[in-house]
């Protein structure tokens, strides 16, 4: 059922296309049929009677024909594997767009790992998939058919001979499938497993360090390793023991054919020609099937990864507001009657708040009082139980939330620095910006003397996820990028974990006195910044 959802799938991502693939494969079959009858005048009439003339013709013919179905073969596997690139574009785009739209919420509860191995890893098997099945085996099969039509004009004994065994290959090989089947499931879990730990080995690696766990780490990583080998190894062999049962089964049933005709041409039942003919056939017949064969584990790999992207794609997790309203924001926020929890865990109840256009207000609390809860919820990340929040007076989810977010501005605790350059992370999902805005915000931001100290300046590689920066010239960068935003309300969340007061204080000012001023959230664990707030808000603990 897997393999035929997957199949149906792609069939429909070629459209009219598909029977492009099917017209050649039915022309590449057809050129057969002249080819096993000229084979059959060589052996007849060509040789017995040492007529050089008609030998000559035939092969020219023979030559003419196979250049012929490699040209056709060429241009039908061309047209095939460039639809299959499309098909798999389309469901790589729809992945992506799925983890875009995905809520923050789901985002947090996801198995991230596994949604890379999915999205990298199994569209690529996906991908071998579909050119097995379009590629490979709907043109083997095709002329496998034409084949065996042709086997059974040259000879019915020998044919329904054949039919004979064919039954008993097909059972060995749905056998053999299953158990090659179940290798694969768990050669794919053991990969997942691995490619976890992998990410984990590479993410966290300061952590194992600090911890002086390497060891532990490296002996559990060799466990995991030898379960993979063990795992790949069954897989291996069963695809070995699959293809070579068959082949051998397709071997013994040769020579019994052989021996047949051979036995039907001395009793005069049967011509050289015709046998040779036969075999001709046979041998090609043997060898497209082998070809079908081969293409098993990548249909078996493919169907599951089909399976793991479909589940990802039906998955409930898009954006939790879904209003189409764009309109002008003037930082004006309002949180009414709100109530957030965490399962028990309450964290605002009947909460209200009001953050007006060109003030700045201090959030103070305590760790889990829900401060950064708070900024979720103002950002639309997450959405309360109960009550409402507005900006400019209209409810959240009459917004469009992307476009409502691209109005905001935000520095978070938490590292938002990629690997590129300082231009490209100062920049990044601002548009139209010229080099001398950027360099402003680099100035408001208090980054200047750094990268003035730097020899590529601006166009310096700060490492995968700024590791080449210190905590504060991760910040500085995020907060050059609140200056080049121009947004209606910048959200400051615990400035002082990376940055001193002083320069907290500064970049505040400066913000207060852009020419459009915004609204200012500041988001702290103390109250020492009071100064600059016009408001001051102070969270409990939690709610009972």
């Amino acid at each position: 059922m897997k393999i035929l959802s997957s199949i149906r799938f792609l069939i429909a991502s070629f459209h009219q296309r598909i029977w492009i693939v099917v017209f050649f494969s039915v022309l590449l079959s057809a050129l057969l049929i002249p080819v096993s009858f000229l084979v059959k005048i060589i052996f007849d009439q060509a040789i017995p009677n040492a007529d050089i003339s008609l030998l000559l013709k035939l092969t020219l013919t023979l030559i003419a024909l196979m250049a012929c179905s490699g040209i056709f073969s060429i241009y039908t596997r061309a047209t095939i594997i460039r639809h299959t690139k499309r098909a798999i574009s389309g469901i790589r785009n729809s992945l992506t767009a799925k983890l875009l739209r995905m809520s923050h919420v789901s985002y947090q509860q996801a198995d991230l790992s596994r949604i890379h191995k999915v999205l990298v890893y199994d569209t690529e098997k996906l991908d071998n998939f579909a050119n097995a099945i379009f590629s490979v085996i709907i043109p083997s099969a095709c002329i496998s058919f034409c084949l065996a039509v042709i086997l059974l004009i040259l000879n019915v004994q020998m044919s329904l001979l054949l039919f004979i065994v064919a039954p008993f290959i097909l059972l060995l090989t749905e056998l053999l499938r299953r158990a090659c089947k179940k290798s694969l499931r768990q050669f794919q879990l053991s990969f997942e497993n691995f490619h976890r730990k992998s990410l984990f080995l590479l993410e966290l690696n300061k952590l194992i360090k600090v911890s002086s766990t390497q060891q532990k780490e490296a002996d559990l990583h060799k466990d995991i390793i030898t379960e993979l080998e063990d795992s790949s190894l069954n897989m291996a062999i069963g695809y070995i023991k699959m293809s070579n049962y068959q082949e051998v089964i397709f071997s013994i049933s040769s020579i019994i054919l052989l021996a047949w005709g051979s036995y039907t041409v001395m009793k005069g039942e049967m011509t050289i020609g015709t046998l040779m003919s036969f075999y001709f056939c046979l041998f090609l017949l043997k060898r497209y099937l082998t070809t079908i064969g081969n293409a098993v584990p990548a249909v078996l790999e493919g169907s599951d990864s089909w399976q793991q992207c479909t589940s990802i794609l039906k998955e409930e997790s898009d954006e939790i507001y879904t209003g189409i309203m764009r309109g002008e924001f003037d930082g004006r926020i309002e949180c009414k009657d709100l109530t957030f929890s965490f399962g028990e865990l309450v964290l605002f109840k009947k909460y209200n708040l009001s953050l007006r256009p060109g003030e700045t207000t201090l959030v103070v609390g305590p760790n889990g009082s829900g401060k950064s809860t708070l900024v979720n919820l103002i950002l639309g990340l997450y959405q309360p139980q109960e009550g409402a929040l507005y900006a400019s007076g209209i409810p959240y989810s009459t917004w469009d939330i992307q476009y409502l977010r691209s109005k905001i501005a935000v520095v978070l605790q938490e590292d938002t620095t990629f690997q590129g350059t300082i231009l490209d992370n100062i920049v990044y999902g601002i548009s139209g910006v010229d080099i001398t805005a950027v360099q402003q915000a680099v100035l408001n931001s208090g980054l200047h003397e750094f990268i003035e100290s730097l020899p590529d300046g601006l166009y310096t590689m700060i490492g995968e996820k700024g590791a080449k920066l210190s905590g504060g010239q991760r910040q500085k960068i995020a907060i050059a990028r609140c200056f080049l935003a121009k947004a209606s309300l910048v959200i400051l969340d615990e400035p002082t974990n990376h940055l001193d007061q002083h320069s907290v204080e500064l970049i505040a000012t400066t913000l207060k006195n852009q020419a459009h001023t915004p609204s200012i959230l500041i988001i702290s664990h103390t109250a020492k910044l009071q100064s600059l707030a016009d408001n001051i808000i102070e969270l409990k603990t939690s709610y009972s």
